[in-house]
């Protein structure tokens, strides 16, 4: 174990270091970002993705009293997470059905805006990360959205410079 703690210990301060470096190479000018998302648009790339968290129970039935029951114990649950003081995250593990959502506290990754269901997007594309959306109907679900963390043109482009510019780095210290 203590071994092991050392080789993560070095591997974190490398990392760091690495990062460093590369992120010194490069400088992102807001002419770079505007051009960069003209860029995106015109190959019908997104400009924006989402961390997302799901909060979801089954819609059981094809009535409307079905969606109001699923609709009834999401909101139930999102408010209990709210005045029970837990994490989104926390709160997912609490009260979802969905094993494996128990098991991901509900994390749906990083998601490009293309790629949201236009219901979803309309539903987060303006909170803030720290916060979540009204209960909605998504398939056979009734789910809360949480926003963990956005990215924005700016973002994407230096996550795409940095791994450019990491990349160069390596393959420079390796030829040396």
């Amino acid at each position: 174990l203590e071994t092991f703690k050392r080789d993560i210990a070095k591997q974190a301060a490398t990392d760091y270091k690495i990062s460093q470096a590369v992120s010194r190479r490069f400088l992102i000018a807001d002419a770079d970002v505007a051009r960069y998302e003209q860029e995106c648009r015109a190959k019908g790339r997104s400009t924006a993705s989402y961390h997302l968290r799901q909060l979801a129970f089954p819609v059981e039935g094809e009535s409307k009293d079905a969606e109001s029951a699923a609709l009834d114990k999401v909101r139930e649950a999102y408010q209990s997470i709210q005045t029970g003081g837990l994490s989104f995250a926390e709160g997912v593990r609490r009260f979802s059905p969905d094993p494996q959502d128990k098991e991901s506290g509900g994390d749906l990754g990083y998601l490009p805006s293309e790629k949201l269901a236009p219901k979803v997007l309309a539903a987060v594309k303006d909170l803030e990360p720290g916060h979540a959306s009204r209960p909605l109907l998504t398939g056979a679900r009734a789910s809360v959205f949480y926003v963990e963390n956005k990215r924005g043109v700016r973002d994407l482009l230096f996550e795409e410079k940095f791994f450019e510019q990491k990349k160069q780095l390596l393959g420079e210290l390796r030829r040396s």
